[in-house]
């Protein structure tokens, strides 16, 4: 509630209040007063801000959830226009996180709004979602998936899943010990269906992160029940079909604890992005290196901009088919993993 004084004044006034009700008068009417103010008491992180989380976070802004954090480590590319929300024509090549918290201060400054551009790891999880109220998982792969289903799970934290591919889409709800986790529902061991073989339509993708911020709120208000199973749509079927789920008697993660992700055991080191012919490969693991980081940045910018054009944007770099991130990260365009690590290799080194 204290953030609204950054378009309001400074002064607490009736005035104040009343251009608060203003704002939300016509969601009071559905959830009441207590239940509006539960939403400016709330944070809530969303991670992933592509055709799912830009949609999420746009509902959940407007409908005054106090805190939210964007985290994203991807940037803007033409062919995330069909299906990402906030991005323009504009934005291409900037990076998600930053210029989604730029817009959505435009549609309410009155709530506290945080971007972080950052890959989400098991060594920087802890710190990126301390003092959350509820996870929404808008990613786009499954690893990351398990990563916010451990943390989730051991820090008994409510966690909404959605994902979209072709015109289907599912939503899931982790919140309670009773409940089945991820880990119950998707195995690790298989290859799921992905938007790069089937494509996407963007009509499943805003139903589904509506669904989403439908939920996070439902569960911030807590005076309806969150959805209890599994929901799967169909939109050439015009189909929604809904599945018991039960916890997996041997599940490593709510079952017998065994958070592998959580604690590092499992790790990636090339990083295939979903819908596009991107990979990203990480030079360094550079936390709580900062200066080094920088220092080093700046001297590959260096020796790239002697080879071309480079357009340095200060907290990430665009050569060619290669972008260079702050953090060590580096996004490739290659037709395959191998020739993504031959460019790795050719521009950047180990």
């Amino acid at each position: 509630m204290q953030q609204k004084n950054k378009i309001l004044g400074n002064n607490e006034s009736t005035e104040s209040y009343t251009t608060f009700n203003k704002r939300y008068k016509k969601q009071e009417l559905v959830l009441g007063k207590e239940g509006q103010k539960k939403l400016a008491k709330a944070a809530v992180a969303i991670v992933g801000l592509g055709a799912l989380g830009s949609n999420c976070v746009e509902l959940l802004v407007r409908a005054g959830v106090g805190k939210l954090i964007l985290i994203d480590r991807d940037v803007i590319s033409l062919d995330n226009l069909q299906r990402q929300h906030l991005y323009d024509e504009n934005d291409i090549g900037k990076a998600k996180a930053i210029v989604c918290e730029q817009k959505l201060r435009k549609i309410n400054g009155s709530i506290d709004i945080i971007g972080k551009l950052a890959d989400i790891t098991w060594k920087n999880i802890h710190e990126i979602l301390k003092n959350i109220d509820c996870i929404i998982d808008c990613t786009d792969n499954l690893f990351t998936r398990m990563l916010l289903n451990d943390f989730c799970v051991k820090n008994d934290v409510p966690l909404i899943h959605g994902a979209v591919v072709s015109s289907k889409g599912s939503l899931y709800v982790v919140s309670g010990k009773e409940k089945a986790c991820l880990a119950c529902i998707y195995s690790d061991k298989i290859n799921h269906e992905t938007c790069d073989s089937t494509g996407v339509l963007n009509t499943a993708s805003s139903i589904v992160s509506s669904l989403q911020a439908n939920e996070c709120i439902k569960l911030i208000w807590d005076k309806h029940p969150v959805e209890p199973d599994f929901l799967r749509i169909d939109l050439l079927r015009n189909s929604f079909e809904r599945f018991g789920v039960k916890k997996n008697k041997n599940c490593f993660v709510c079952i017998k604890k065994e958070f592998r992700y959580l604690l590092g055991r499992i790790e990636q080191k090339a990083v295939h992005y979903c819908g596009s012919f991107q990979y990203q490969i990480k030079k360094k693991d550079f936390s709580k290196k900062s200066s080094f980081l920088k220092k080093e940045y700046i001297e590959i910018v260096s020796k790239l901009k002697k080879l071309g054009k480079v357009v340095d944007l200060g907290y990430c770099a665009h050569f060619d088919d290669l972008t260079l991130f702050l953090d060590g990260r580096v996004l490739i365009k290659a037709k395959d993993e191998k020739e993504a690590k031959m460019f790795f290799d050719k521009y950047i080194g180990n």
